[in-house]
């Protein structure tokens, strides 16, 4: 095989989007690595030249691909566009406003899905701070989180203890691409996915450094958009449920709490945020409940709710 066909071992997936005062860190971060066995595919949805003018700041010589998208694609479309355009054996998406933690942080990632033969998945801790903020926090998966989602994927509904796509890495014939009509849940949707075929290696290290709570970030309209995440909630649980092998009903409890939260009154409401799937019948009784028999559901099922995630701090 020539030298210039030779297929690397990471594909650095760096979807873009303007911000440039945030990728150059990101730029900064992937120049730094010691492991230097890899590719690195710019797909950028910009509408000025701003990040291709930032790329022509740094010399990646033939490890670098990038593509400029005509149309802009969005999140997550985007992501999907950097990895149809990679080729390395092991896949490890960065988003424009994440950056490695240090410079062994790739060669760890590698090192850590390559120790476990059967993980085709891997993840790490990450640092994370909003722009405001003054300093990183640092959030990783509990033992007893880890435990737990070896066995189910369902938890990843309640909390993702998994993280960004950046603190990820995966082995090309396990992943699986993000799902289109998804921005809220499209990490752990696909992360379960990605799990229901393949186990997982995971370091509390963080490995990364993420960018949290900032204004450009999709995140920030999801919050705004309760039929958005009604619809998502909806999707994850109909989807990954029925594989849960605990059936807890807290996931159906999180679903009636919004349902109530957001004023959803029938079946129609629901149909119209554009969920054609099955509705669970105990969804449909509590939208029958008189208002004031709404208003203490509610109140309940917010104060289990908090019970629950004091229990789960306590036990981190």
């Amino acid at each position: 095989m020539a030298i210039s066909e030779m297929i690397p071992t990471v594909s650095i997936c760096l979807p873009t989007y303007c911000q440039t005062e945030f990728l150059r860190k990101t730029l900064d971060s992937i120049v730094a690595q010691e492991f230097q066995d890899y590719e690195l595919i710019v797909s950028d949805d910009s509408p000025d030249n701003s990040v291709e003018r930032l790329l022509q700041e740094y010399d990646f010589s033939d490890k670098l691909i990038y593509s400029k998208n005509v149309i802009a694609l969005g999140s997550p479309a985007n992501w999907n566009q950097a990895i149809e355009l990679s080729k390395g054996r092991l896949i490890k998406i960065m988003h424009h406003d994440d950056w490695f933690s240090s410079p062994t942080s790739l060669g760890e990632f590698v090192s850590l899905i390559n120790a476990n033969p059967q993980a085709g998945f891997a993840f790490s801790g990450v640092n994370t701070k909003s722009p405001n903020a003054r300093k990183y926090l640092h959030q990783f998966a509990s033992r007893r989180e880890v435990d737990v989602l070896q066995l189910d994927r369902m938890p990843l509904m309640l909390r993702n203890c998994i993280g960004p796509p950046s603190s990820t890495i995966v082995k090309r014939e396990c992943f699986k691409a993000y799902r289109e009509n998804l921005q809220w849940l499209v990490d752990v949707y696909q992360y379960s996915e990605i799990l229901e075929q393949t186990s997982f290696a995971y370091t509390p290290k963080a490995l990364i450094y993420s960018t949290t709570d900032a204004e450009h970030q999709i995140t920030n309209t999801c919050q705004q958009n309760p039929g958005l995440l009604l619809y998502e909630y909806l999707c994850f649980f109909n989807n990954f449920e029925k594989l849960s092998p605990t059936k807890n009903t807290a996931y159906l409890n999180y679903l009636i709490e919004l349902v109530l939260k957001y004023g959803i009154n029938n079946e129609r409401e629901i149909r119209n945020i554009g969920f054609d799937g099955a509705i669970h019948p105990h969804l449909i009784k509590v939208m029958n409940f008189s208002n004031a028999q709404k208003q203490l559901k509610l109140l309940e099922l917010k104060i289990r709710r908090k019970i629950n995630e004091a229990s789960l701090s306590s036990s981190r």
